[in-house]
């Protein structure tokens, strides 16, 4: 378990994992590198509007994701889900989708999940991303890592 206080939140990990801590972002990676999951935690007012709903906010980062992830050359999107989302038992969201590249016939596609939650004037983000080939095979730990989120 971390505990960031001063960001107001607590996690729990597999103890095998790696954990990078800077400021705003915890980053988790498994063991073999092939699973990535990390928490952000920014300021609504860094947003132009810092009155948006969650609605709002995750029409634009879903928006921005598709924009982002579509100006790259030879890159490929797909929005695989979107619902609502408890996240430390707040409201919030979350969008699972694909994208990589289409360089060969292996196709390098990621499978990614994020989910976030507006409380008090801050987006709690949390990404999990790895190969689609492992995405299944973490996924439950992932869930175990995202369900133990708590603020504090």
């Amino acid at each position: 378990t971390v505990g960031k206080p001063i960001l107001g939140f607590k996690i729990s990990y597999p103890f095998d994992w790696n954990i990078t801590d800077k400021d705003f972002v915890i980053s988790l990676k498994a063991p073999s590198n092939t699973a990535f999951v990390t928490f952000t935690i920014g300021n609504l007012t860094s947003y132009s509007k810092s009155n948006l709903t969650l609605e709002q906010y995750s029409s634009n980062e879903i928006n921005t994701i598709k924009s982002v992830q579509s100006k790259r050359v030879g890159n490929f999107f797909k929005l695989v889900d979107s619902k609502p989302y408890l996240l430390s038992g707040q409201p919030g969201d979350e969008i699972v989708f694909l994208n990589g590249t289409g360089k060969d016939s292996t196709h390098d596609y990621t499978k990614k999940l994020l989910a976030w939650s507006i409380v008090d004037g801050k987006v709690y983000q949390i990404k999990f991303s790895a190969k689609l080939s492992e995405y299944s095979n973490y996924i439950q730990t992932i869930f175990y890592i995202i369900d133990s989120f708590k603020l504090l």
